[in-house]
């Protein structure tokens, strides 16, 4: 049996509030203005059949306050967006992000008053409200009681208002501090039998102690803010104040049908739900206990419509027509306008594919082409530092020639030279795999061994990854070949020499560029001439007090005589700046030129466990910090003997991880 469908009048609103086991109705007529036009008490189980009959679809219901969370917010004044986004978010944080959007509210209140104040409401999902089920097609909203006695109070209340429940004992109120009215709600306990005033005791003396009430005067202001209750309460249930009900006159045009009614309290509670609908109270007015979701029409109307066979059969042929049809003419609309956009659409598609095919040729070459200054890089680096090149011939897609003379050095011949660099020509994977071609003569009478290697590149763009001990990025040949220098542009020799070298590939194994900063940089040609100055400075200039000036003539004496002996040492065939009868500092390594930029903090110790968990970045960060900090100057036996422990130690470290 299909249920009977009935018309609702979409001008008329019913506003409910239940007392005991009924509930009182206002029937409201109007969308602007409206009136009263009836009022009643039914029962739980007519309360539909009385809608149905007013032919009422909307209800406004009082949701009472012990199904609802009530919070108060104080902002300090500002423009209407900044206050209520800071209201919004406190609301959030403190408790709406634990109920649903539909079953809770945020109204903002005095937006325009030196005391802006938030009211927060939530309805939580475990409390009922003590309404009936009325049907999917009567729509429910709620209204909180609190929204309510807030209209009665005013925006800035100067005395309290309340509203006692005496079937749940839940209460109510709204207390005017000095930040603005604190909105509270407080279910069950109590004694009911109990007059507002005496309810409203703890609540009153709970809200003064959070606004910072001296404790010794909260006693006599809970009193004075309490002390003309008995006069303001109507039927012991409802607290007002004088104004209460001319704030609830405008909500009808005719509200003396509810003010003289039989029950004063409900209808005004029912009159101030009417008028917080169109004020800043409008946004607690809207809660659902269920979230609806508006059926679209159009959609319900197809599915009646496909629901009969011979529609079904008829829309699944247009489907196919079109699908058959659409990409025929789509295609065709596209040919037109491509026709009239294009004159000779041939010539177009030729210019298309002619630039393709150079794309394809410029990628091939960029792919095949060689860089001759990478591969006389690569050539440079793996040659042995004691062979002279002559010759190399470089041509595109043909072997390289490379000829030259090769020196014996520490015991090994120049053969043993060219056939080490043939080696490391066939490792580095540069050349073919059949390895380069060499010719190699006869040493001279200078023990030179002339030769020339002729080798295949197998893969001229392979990028060739060198130990940091063994590429000229971190050490660089002229340092191989005559040493480091200071930042003052004098040779480091003895330990200050090795550990200067040693922070260099720790840098390089750090991909670090220690060369920049360190104070140690590359020399050319002769080594006992200073790049960086003209003069030479001994541990006698740091001491000398900068105010003791000698005269011009004694300065260029004393800049004539270094000037002598540099030229002395030079003929000597001396290998640095020093003069024999004076030691120089700078081959302490401790000395100031040679660790300036350093780092000047010496690490924590480490022991060979901690070591062994290293990673390879950790690694190398702990192995530059070791090898500046062994450049310090002052350093004690043990700790120089600890730093080099732990140098060999985290470099053995770092090329373990490396693989």
């Amino acid at each position: 049996m299909s249920k009977r469908r009935i018309e609702f009048d979409p001008n008329l609103l019913a506003v409910c509030r239940r007392r005991g086991d009924g509930y009182r109705v206002m029937m409201v007529r109007g969308n602007g203005s409206k009136s009263i036009e009836s009022l009643t008490w039914c029962s739980p189980e007519d309360l539909r059949r009385h809608l149905e009959d007013a032919g009422c679809g909307r209800v406004l219901a009082i949701l009472p306050s012990a199904a609802t969370l009530v919070r108060t917010i104080h902002t300090p004044p500002g423009s209407p967006g900044q206050v209520e986004s800071a209201i919004r978010i406190e609301a959030e944080a403190r408790m709406l992000g634990s109920t649903a959007t539909h079953r809770s509210g945020i109204a903002t209140l005095g937006l325009d008053s030196e005391r802006p104040t938030g009211l927060v409401v939530a309805w939580p999902e475990g409390l009922d409200a003590g309404l009936p089920e009325l049907g999917d097609d009567i729509e429910i909203r709620w209204i909180a009681e609190i929204a309510c006695l807030a209209h009665l109070a005013g925006e800035n209340p100067d005395s309290i208002h309340a509203i006692l429940d005496p079937d749940t004992a839940a209460i109510a109120a709204v207390i005017p501090t000095a930040d603005g009215p604190a909105f509270r709600a407080a279910r069950g306990g109590g004694d009911v039998a109990k007059d507002v005033a005496s309810r409203l005791g703890p609540l009153v003396v709970e809200t003064l102690i959070s606004q910072g009430v001296a404790p010794g005067r909260v006693e006599a202001d809970a009193a004075e803010m309490l002390g003309d209750a008995a006069s303001r309460t109507t039927e012991g249930t409802l607290l007002a104040g004088g104004d209460a009900d001319g704030r609830i006159l405008a909500a009808v045009d005719n509200p003396e049908v509810a003010l003289d009614g039989d029950a004063p309290v409900d209808d005004r509670i029912i009159l101030a739900a009417l008028a917080a609908l169109d004020g800043p109270l409008a946004p607690l007015a809207g809660m659902q206990a269920e979230e609806r979701f508006e059926r679209p029409g159009i959609f319900k109307g197809m599915a009646t419509r496909l629901s009969d066979g011979r529609t079904a059969v008829a829309v699944a042929m247009a489907a196919v027509i079109l699908l058959l049809l659409v990409p025929i003419a789509g295609s065709g609309l596209r040919l037109m306008v491509m026709q009239g956009k294009v004159s000779d659409l041939d010539a177009l598609q030729a210019h298309v594919d002619k630039v393709d095919n150079l794309q394809k040729v410029y990628r091939e070459l960029d792919r095949q082409a060689w860089s001759v200054t990478k591969i006389l890089g690569d050539l440079s680096n793996l040659m042995p530092e004691t062979i002279e090149l002559q010759s190399i011939t470089v041509q595109h897609g043909e072997p390289i020639s490379i000829s030259g003379f090769a020196k014996a050095d520490d015991g090994r011949s120049g053969a043993e030279a060219v056939f080490d660099f043939n080696r490391r020509l066939r490792e580095s994977g540069l050349v073919a795999n059949s390895g380069p071609e060499s010719s190699i003569e006869e040493p001279d009478g200078r023990g030179y061994t002339e030769f020339s290697i002729t080798a295949e590149l197998a893969d001229p763009l392979r990028m060739v990854r060198y130990a940091a001990e063994d590429d000229y990025a971190v050490v660089s040949y002229s340092e191989r070949r005559y040493g480091l220098v200071d930042e003052d542009g004098y040779l480091l020799e003895g330990d200050a020499g090795r550990e200067a070298l040693d922070a260099r590939i720790a840098g390089g194994l750090g991909g670090l560029d220690l060369a920049a900063g360190s104070g140690v940089k590359p020399i050319t040609g002769d080594s006992t001439e200073p790049t960086g100055s003209g003069r030479i400075a001994n541990d006698d200039d740091d001491d000398e007090d900068p105010d003791d000036e000698s005269s011009e003539a004694e300065n260029d004496d004393r800049r004539t005589a270094r000037t002598d002996d540099r030229s002395a040492d030079r003929r000597g065939g001396r290998p640095s700046s020093r003069s024999g009868s004076t030691p120089s500092s700078r081959s302490d390594p401790g000395s100031r030129s040679a660790s300036r930029n350093f780092v000047k903090e010496i690490p924590e110790p480490i022991s060979a466990e901690e070591i062994a968990t290293l990673s390879n970045a950790e690694a190398k960060d702990r192995l530059s910090k070791v090898a500046s900090a062994k450049l310090m100057p002052g350093l004690d036996e043990e700790t120089k003997a600890r730093l080099k422990e732990e140098f060999t130690l985290i470099m053995a470290r770092v090329r373990e991880t490396a693989k």
